[in-house]
């Protein structure tokens, strides 16, 4: 089932998935605790996605799936982690709460796939506003809680950003 599928804002390289907590934006406490960069999932409520593009729009896809996909290697850049839904629901945010699109998943524990096609590029061609040099896309399925884990990465931008989460350790 496609959740959403089209252009979405990003600033400062980032987006969310929240649910209702409190939450500041605190980046290190959401990478703190695990191996991956590009997908946090550290602070109950909150996923937290970096992107290669610092502000403009990417091309995302969302897929709500009943079990694990086969891995596209199409895309460059792939993590995975597990996250749980609480009764409150959980919501598609972008930085500074440009968008909110509430997500239809029920309470539960789900592992997600991140991956990224063209990760940073945007920048490197001074891309920014049309979303056609970046793509993006997040497949959900019901599963146990695993440890995060880095499928794939090939950019340095991607590497920088795996690297960073050492400095997240709490």
């Amino acid at each position: 089932m496609n959740i959403f599928s089209g252009l979405f804002p990003v600033c400062y390289g980032q987006f969310y998935f929240i649910s209702d907590v409190d939450w500041y934006g605190d980046m290190r406490a959401c990478f703190s605790a695990q191996k991956n960069g590009l997908c946090g999932v550290s602070v109950e409520g909150i996923i937290f996605f970096v992107t290669g593009l610092h502000t403009g729009n990417i091309t995302l896809t969302i897929n709500y799936l009943d079990s694990e996909p086969d891995i596209d290697d199409l895309h460059n850049e792939i993590v995975e982690a597990s996250f749980k839904v609480s009764d409150s629901g959980i919501r598609l945010e972008a930085w500074g709460e440009e968008v909110k699109e509430k997500m239809p998943l029920l309470p539960g524990t789900y592992r997600i796939r991140y991956s990224a096609k063209n990760f940073g590029l945007a920048e490197e061609l001074g891309k920014y506003d049309k979303g056609d040099v970046e793509f993006y896309r997040i497949e959900i399925w019901p599963a146990p809680y695993a440890e995060d884990n880095i499928i794939k990465v090939t950019t340095e931008s991607a590497k920088y950003w795996h690297s960073e989460v050492e400095n997240c350790k709490v």
